[in-house]
């Protein structure tokens, strides 16, 4: 997969005086050339604000906007059973269906018991705690197992429990890279009533998603995740859940007509789009889209197991080195979080950055997990399909000279 490096120019630069090494692309993810140019060309020659203006430029950025909206629901094999919604980021996307949840209940006696697990991002648990602690939901949150995956038994017997309720949930873990197993989750829920919200944020990327095949009610992702700009991301609606949703933010756009003692909302995805939309940035989501698809996402797939294999066996040569989270490739993506026994995390991370390598150090927004496994932080690897071998022998190299400097 070395001939897609070329498309991207962040790869070819420096860090720190020495070539970089890319490994942190589950924080972000680098732009490949089409999408940097597809921004700018609209940002120079064809700025136009949707919805608005009646002119020509105004009308083809709409148009542009649609056609992105129409090209994520073909990605996820979605074009007639969900639709879109743009936010600027999955955090945005999920605080939206909370919002709703809360205006919809609030003052009700009987509410949706809220399952979720302690394997999420802090982006898709505070805005359920916040329910728990403002609105007066019930929460119940699932226990992971010591290799960091969620406790599908127990989580299973709550869903069965609470009918009914409502489930958020991690698809791939952005710290062990383990991967949520769909299809008796959502059997299951369906069975019992039970409204599920999937965060494809780190799984969108680099497995294929048919949302025909795993009918979940929300999806949500970030466009910057996706090799796309930064500020935009989606939230995409089942057309059953789509009435159920209740607007965050109003203002312009959002509506049919207003007095000044009420208004009338739109009916379409408008109405959750309040404001000038992140046109630029939905156009370079776009864009990443057709990159993913000209290679092809099993393609992809494919080739970062081989690099995750290629990982997971160096990673079992160093005996001071812990990795949390599955220790073989069943079910994990490419992943992967480690403490070592003598350095602190972020040492490791300041040692691998003077030698050119991104990492990330912490707890990856994702602190319960990290306590439920004892772990004080941890050191991110997260590969991609544009990474190679060689680069992994490089990281394990400057590993043995950190293992070396701090021993």
């Amino acid at each position: 997969m070395n001939q897609y490096r070329k498309d991207f120019p962040l790869l070819a630069t420096k860090m720190n005086h020495k070539p970089l090494v890319y490994f942190d692309f589950a924080a972000t993810t680098p732009k490949p050339t089409t999408v940097i140019t597809a921004i700018a060309k609209y940002l120079q020659e064809k700025t136009g604000n949707p919805g608005r203006s009646t002119h020509t430029l105004a009308f083809n950025a709409n148009v542009a906007i649609e056609c992105v909206r129409t090209k994520f629901l073909e990605f996820l094999h979605a074009t007639t059973s969900h639709r879109v919604i743009f936010a600027k980021n999955a955090t945005e996307a999920i605080n939206l269906v909370a919002h709703s949840l809360a205006v919809t209940y609030r003052g009700q006696g009987v509410k949706p018991t809220i399952i979720t697990t302690e394997a999420e991002h802090h982006a898709n648990l505070l805005p359920w705690i916040n329910l728990q602690s403002n609105e007066g939901f019930d929460l119940m949150v699932i226990s992971v197992k010591k290799d960091g995956a969620i406790d599908i038994p127990a989580l299973l017997a709550e869903m069965r429990k609470y009918k009914g309720a409502f489930l958020a949930i991690t698809h791939y873990s952005n710290v062990t890279g383990n991967i949520t197993e769909l299809k008796q989750l959502i059997a299951t829920a369906k069975e019992n009533d039970i409204t599920i919200l999937l965060d494809a944020t780190q799984s969108a990327a680099h497995a294929p998603i048919h949302l025909q095949d795993t009918p979940v009610d929300y999806l949500v992702v970030s466009a910057h995740k996706m090799y796309g700009p930064e500020g935009i991301g989606a939230l995409v609606v089942s057309n059953t859940a789509f009435s159920s949703l209740q607007p965050l933010i109003l203002g312009g756009g959002m509506v049919e007509t207003v007095t000044t003692s009420n208004y009338i909302a739109k009916t379409d995805e408008g109405k959750f789009e309040a404001g000038t939309p992140n046109t630029a940035g939905i156009i370079g989501f776009g864009h990443s889209l057709d990159y993913l698809s000209s290679i092809g996402i099993d393609t992809i797939q494919q080739a970062e197991k081989k690099l995750s294999e290629y990982f997971l066996n160096k990673a079992k040569m160093v005996k001071q080195l812990h990795l949390l989270g599955r220790t073989d490739l069943n079910n994990r993506s490419p992943i992967f979080s480690f403490t070592l026994s003598s350095i602190h995390p972020h040492d490791v991370a300041e040692f691998m950055d003077q030698q050119g390598i991104a990492v990330r150090a912490g707890y990856h927004c994702a602190e319960p997990l990290h306590k439920a496994l004892n772990s004080p932080g941890s050191v991110r690897v997260s590969l991609s399909f544009l990474n190679t071998t060689e680069e992994i022998d490089y990281f394990f190299a400057i590993l043995s000279e950190c293992l070396l400097k701090y021993d």
